[in-house]
């Protein structure tokens, strides 16, 4: 079920437009910001405008953000949920994190908490069709540190099988209400 709604969302660049509330219903939540990038030949960055973001929470539900015109992009995710973050523009390559605000303490959610991610967007040739947006990195609250810190993704497939399991007990515990 999860890799049906989650991952042919992805792969089928579904762009669906859904109201922002569906994913804000939670009124603490970390606000994210940040800037999308590349790079030209020389190796320096520039900002790279308009950028389609792809939010997709656990339940499937899903909203469309765009950078702006210097490339920056500020969005609320609700606490208490996992998050796939897909960037993605013609001419380049599709990149993703994946964002768990399910652990974030109770005295950082009261009070907020904010989360920069810079996002570096690498020209490619490839047909968009044929492009994943597979995550690149997780972003996860750690307790010790008391702090938001990302991780680099290595098996793809286990973190996939992983999130199949999130959604299907998140979907459980809504149908239990």
């Amino acid at each position: 079920m999860f890799r049906s709604s989650f991952v042919l969302a992805i792969f089928c660049s579904l762009f669906v437009l859904v109201s922002e509330s569906a994913l804000s219903q939670n009124s603490m939540s970390l606000l994210l910001r940040g800037n999308t990038l590349t790079v030209d030949s020389l190796e320096h960055e520039h900002d790279l405008s308009e950028v389609d973001i792809i939010v997709i929470n656990l339940y499937g539900d899903t909203a469309t953000h765009r950078s702006g015109s210097g490339g920056t992009y500020n969005m609320r995710l609700p606490f208490n949920d996992l998050f796939l973050l897909c960037y993605h523009k013609p001419g380049y390559s599709r990149k993703s994190i994946l964002i768990d605000t399910r652990s974030i303490s109770k005295r950082l959610a009261k009070n907020g908490y904010q989360l920069e991610i810079d996002i570096l967007m690498v020209p490619s040739e490839e047909p968009e069709q044929e492009q994943e947006c597979k995550p690149v990195a997780i972003a996860d609250y750690h307790y010790i540190k008391n702090e938001m810190i990302f991780n680099k993704i290595e098996d793809y497939e286990k973190m996939l099988s992983q999130l199949e399991e999130w959604q299907s007990e998140a979907l459980k515990e809504r149908e239990e209400y």
